[in-house]
């Protein structure tokens, strides 16, 4: 199975990477192709209800010593810089701002890599307000 272009787009701009964290993974795709072209040497996949993390730990099944699935909202189950690049996508804008503001303090070092699904204007008007007052 191919990747979406939604998420290739995603894995071209991503370069390579130490550890990556793929939030709101679903079925960990991305996570899986970042691992298997070697741009990534770990990745945490993360998703807040359980039956997409049964999915996405089959789907890294071949990965098992770089890779691992946490559950959890957002950003909460990382630790502080754990990861080096964090993919949100597949989400509405105001649930990515949400996350971000819910804990992206925590991630001073880290890249963030983001695709909205719908209108992004609400995560334009965090961009704007972040990078110009914080």
């Amino acid at each position: 199975m191919g990747l979406p272009a939604r998420l290739e787009k995603l894995q071209l701009v991503a370069g390579r990477f130490d550890v990556g964290a793929d939030v709101a993974c679903d079925h960990a795709y991305l996570s899986r192709s970042l691992l298997k072209t070697n741009q990534a040497n770990y990745m945490i996949a993360t998703d807040v209800a359980k039956k997409p993390l049964i999915v996405a730990k089959k789907t890294l099944r071949y990965f098992p010593d770089r890779s691992e699935v946490r559950l959890g909202y957002g950003l909460r189950p990382l630790k502080d810089n754990e990861a080096d690049v964090i993919f949100i996508s597949g989400l509405g804008a105001e649930t990515i701002v949400e996350i971000l503001e819910d804990g992206i303090d925590r991630f001073d070092k880290a890249d963030f890599l983001l695709q909205v699904n719908g209108d992004p204007t609400e995560l334009r008007r965090f961009h704007f307000f972040f990078v110009n007052w914080f």
